[in-house]
């Protein structure tokens, strides 16, 4: 059982990692696109 309430905790973790990636890399291409 606690494979089932790790699981959940692992997805989250890989949600947010990739919020804030996402968060930190649009911007840069935005600012790249400005600068062409």
């Amino acid at each position: 059982m606690t494979y089932n309430s790790t699981l959940p905790k692992v997805f989250v973790y890989l949600l947010t990692t990739i919020e804030t990636l996402y968060q930190t890399s649009v911007p840069l291409e935005v600012q790249n696109r400005k600068n062409v």
